[in-house]
C-alpha cells in the first residue's frame, strides 16, 4: 500500500489544490504507471503496518494486499 500525491486542479494557484493525497494497492499504483505521459501519481512513499486502510480505487484492505504478497 502506497501513500500517494496526485495530480489534481492544475488551474488552481493553491499549491494544496494541484495535488492531492490518495492511498493506493500496489496494483493501482502499477496500473497508474503504465499510462505513461497520462499517470496521475507524482510521488509514493510505502506504507507499513497499517491497519483499517484500504485503496482509494479498488478498496482493497492493507491486510488483503499483505496476503496477495505472501503467496
Amino acid at each position: 500500500m502506497k501513500f500517494c500525491k496526485i495530480k489534481g486542479d492544475t488551474n488552481s494557484n493553491v499549491v494544496e489544490e494541484q495535488l492531492c493525497d490518495i492511498l493506493l494497492c500496489d496494483f493501482c499504483l502499477n496500473a497508474d504507471s503504465k499510462r505513461g505521459d497520462d499517470a496521475q501519481v507524482v510521488s509514493y512513499e510505502d506504507l507499513n503496518a497499517c491497519e483499517n486502510i484500504k485503496c482509494d480505487v479498488c478498496n482493497k484492505s492493507f491486510e488483503e494486499e499483505q496476503n496477495e504478497k505472501q503467496r
